[in-house]
């Protein structure tokens, strides 16, 4: 019985897992796709008071993200294969405001190493109460030896916003860090 289910899980699986990876033909990169909720990551509270967590979400090639909550607002921490946590500050860079993180983030690979990470960020701006205004945001970071962190933040509402990501995380190592307040 346990090889009759092995047989029936194996395409599935492998289905599944093939389906997370795509290869890009014009820079021999490798895109793969991993949840930022869901089963696969472990909720830990911060902080009792506030309420502050984070969820600790797999990644690629032993690297971890923790998705970070406090007060209607979002933003990821990557933890590299060492244990070393490297805050993105999405909320320093972002409009003020409520944000939140789309379901899956794009790791972009070469050689079984990530080199870049692509993450879309909701945001909606409530200085107007009577007049929220809702964004969206496709944010590139870079992944070296030397520095992790935000290189640029593209309006996700734009024409060919994705296309323009894909650039600007193909050319990421070469890019200044994003300032934060």
């Amino acid at each position: 019985m346990k090889r009759y289910i092995n047989k029936l899980l194996f395409p599935i699986i492998l289905g599944v897992s093939l389906s997370a990876c795509q290869q890009d033909q014009d820079t021999n990169a490798n895109r793969f796709y991993t949840p930022l909720s869901g089963a696969t990551c472990q909720q830990r509270v911060l902080e009792e008071v506030t309420g502050s967590t984070a969820d600790r979400c797999p990644g690629v090639a032993n690297y971890q993200l923790d998705i970070l909550y406090d007060d209607n607002r979002m933003s990821l921490d990557i933890i590299t294969p060492d244990q070393n946590t490297h805050p993105l500050n999405l909320w320093d860079i972002l409009p003020s405001g409520s944000s939140s993180l789309a379901s899956n983030a794009e790791w972009r690979m070469k050689d079984g190493k990530p080199f870049a990470l692509i993450v879309r960020v909701d945001t909606t701006d409530q200085s107007n109460i009577n007049n929220p205004v809702r964004s969206s945001h496709l944010m590139i970071s870079k992944i070296t030896q030397s520095q992790i962190c935000v290189v640029d933040k593209i309006n996700a509402a734009q024409e060919k916003a994705t296309e323009e990501a894909n650039q600007v995380a193909d050319n990421a190592a070469n890019k200044p860090c994003l300032p934060t307040e």
